[in-house]
């Protein structure tokens, strides 16, 4: 992975979902959960996260896909999800479901040394910065295109 031109190591793995830990400096979680300092437990912040109408969107989207489009990013060593805390929450709630089914998820993993500095570069790219949306007839088009061209039923175009 490359982070402000510092190429980072990263490998992949299926980890257990109950080894990974919330962020706390994650900003999302910063802006809600911090009260007077304190720094939040980790059951706090899945309550709050789980609380949210997005991750509760998310819940669906993942049980749907069967699994995550976009793994999670974690620091090395403490396990930390620097990068897809609300997934992470969601797979909590389902793995609450089905223990079996939602044990583990995809994962990319980060140097358990990689610089803070280099930590909120990779959040600025994700959520400051983010990715360019598409414009409405660029949506109307994708989902015309996906119906008619490619034969999927509107319905699960809808649910996609």
């Amino acid at each position: 992975m490359l982070i402000r031109g510092t190429e980072i190591p990263t490998t992949s793995a299926d980890l257990p979902v109950s080894s990974l830990k919330f962020y706390v400096d994650n900003p999302r979680i910063y802006s809600f959960v911090r009260n007077e300092g304190q720094v939040p437990t980790q059951e706090e912040i899945l309550e709050r996260l789980q609380a949210l109408e997005h991750v509760r969107q998310l819940v669906q989207d993942i049980r749907t896909n069967g699994g995550l489009i976009d793994p999670l990013i974690v620091r090395g060593g403490v396990l930390e999800v620097l990068e897809g805390n609300s997934r992470l929450a969601a797979y909590r709630f389902l793995f609450s479901q089905d223990p079996i089914r939602w044990s583990h998820v995809r994962c990319t993993l980060l140097p358990a040394d990689i610089p803070q500095a280099l930590v909120f570069a990779l959040l600025g790219q994700y959520h400051v910065k983010g990715k360019k949306g598409w414009a409405p007839y660029e949506k109307a088009g994708f989902v015309f295109r996906r119906f008619k061209s490619h034969h999927v039923d509107i319905a699960d175009v809808a649910g996609e």
